[in-house]
């Protein structure tokens, strides 16, 4: 058990790391400490924290506090690891963030963070410069790709229904609300507000950008066909999981059967009684995770997504349409919301009011790698 000044190291972590707290009088402030964090981050400062304090226990060496000196050892013998096909094991991301989740619990509990001392920066700068690699860019899915995998959606026959449309909504508001796949998983019904008109709005309550949780609002346009409408895919599945709640598997059952696939031929979004289909989940269910793991028997569960199912959709639909699913993942939504846009001949800031993006030149990078010849000047040369 490790003992110290250790006051203020959140508890969740500090049950993970072993780290005594002491919580006389401290319940509040400790409380409002741990939520400074995401959990996604103290959950990774917590495996890293635990991989280090035991390389270091191995080594015979202190953990807390630690020599700055010690931790660059560290990082640069795991910069060193290559697997069986000579392939180093640990980006230079990676070990810039272990560096974070050692300085995190050093703050703390009270010490100076090691990981700022200039040798420990320097090792990092070392391992950057021999390990520089380009970034890795996901294929962006098109639109004309997204309409094609949501015309293989079976929306209308059980069991494969209860995931089809949920899919379909899941891929329509990643692609044009250009979310990233966090924020798709982490969408509660409440965020969700669809209009008379068919437009959709949808609270974002934080995202990667948006730590201190200001909010920030995604609008959606009503499709110009019910296939690519985000309000009508959207009730569609708003349907099945109020039908779930109600009656279970036969409530289901019933609304396919009066559906019989009308929501492919009309907008849903203009009818008043499927509309208050969304109000009454906003009403008795507005906490609940608007996108449910569903399993292969089309039960639908009550916890959230992963953002790794986000990818999991993307490459499992795109195999459905017969399209080759290499390089493609959760983040080739958002890339293709931007690509289209530029090739539609939106400008950086048009595209930034949906992507909410916090600079121009971001977007400037995807457009050299998505869109090249986009507003490009050689094309205008006449080769």
């Amino acid at each position: 058990m490790i003992t110290g000044p250790s006051a203020g190291v959140p508890e969740a972590l500090a049950a993970d790391l072993g780290i005594t707290v002491p919580r006389a009088g401290e319940g509040l402030a400790a409380a409002f400490r741990e939520a400074a964090l995401p959990a996604a981050t103290r959950a990774a400062y917590a495996a890293d924290w635990a991989r280090f304090i035991g390389w270091a226990a191995q080594a015979g060496l202190t953990s807390l506090p630690a020599d700055p000196a010690v931790v660059g050892e560290y990082l640069a013998e795991a910069a060193s690891v290559i697997n069986e096909r000579g392939v180093w094991v640990y980006a230079p991301s990676t070990l810039a963030r272990w560096t974070a989740g050692i300085n995190a619990v050093h703050r703390a509990a009270g010490y100076p963070s090691p990981g700022a001392d200039p040798a420990v920066a320097a090792v990092l700068r070392g391992i950057r410069a021999t390990r520089a690699q380009p970034p890795r860019r996901v294929k962006p899915l098109r639109l004309t790709q997204l309409t094609v995998v949501l015309q293989q959606i079976d929306t209308v026959t059980w069991p494969g229904a209860v995931i089809g449309r949920r899919d379909h909504a899941l891929l329509l508001a990643g692609f044009a609300g250009a979310l990233r796949r966090s924020e798709l998983a982490h969408q509660e019904i409440r965020d969700v507000a669809i209009e008379d008109d068919g437009t959709v709005t949808l609270r974002l309550r934080r995202s990667k950008t948006d730590q201190e949780a200001a909010g920030v609002t995604v609008a959606y346009p009503r499709g110009s066909t019910p296939l690519t409408c985000t309000a009508c895919a959207l009730l569609a599945w708003g349907e099945i999981i109020l039908a779930w709640q109600q009656t279970g598997r036969a409530g289901v059952l019933q609304t396919l059967l009066q559906d019989r696939g009308g929501s492919r031929r009309t907008h849903r979004c203009a009818s008043q009684e499927v509309r208050a289909v969304w109000a009454e989940l906003r009403a008795t269910d507005p906490a609940g995770p608007v996108f449910r793991p569903v399993t292969k028997a089309a039960t639908i569960t009550e916890r959230p997504i992963s953002g790794a199912t986000v990818a999991a959709v993307v490459q499992r639909r795109l195999v459905a349409a017969g399209i080759d699913p290499a390089g493609y993942a959760g983040h080739s939504l958002r890339a293709g919301f931007v690509t289209d846009a530029f090739t539609n001949g939106a400008n950086a800031h048009e595209i930034m009011r949906q992507t909410r993006h916090a600079s121009p030149a971001t977007i400037e990078a995807y457009a050299r790698h998505y869109t090249p010849l986009e507003a490009n000047a050689v094309t205008r040369l006449g080769l």
